[in-house]
């Protein structure tokens, strides 16, 4: 789940 969490955190910056 830790993956997830990096994973979503990138996601969010990539989106921005």
């Amino acid at each position: 789940m830790k993956k997830r969490d990096r994973i979503a955190e990138t996601e969010k910056m990539l989106k921005e």
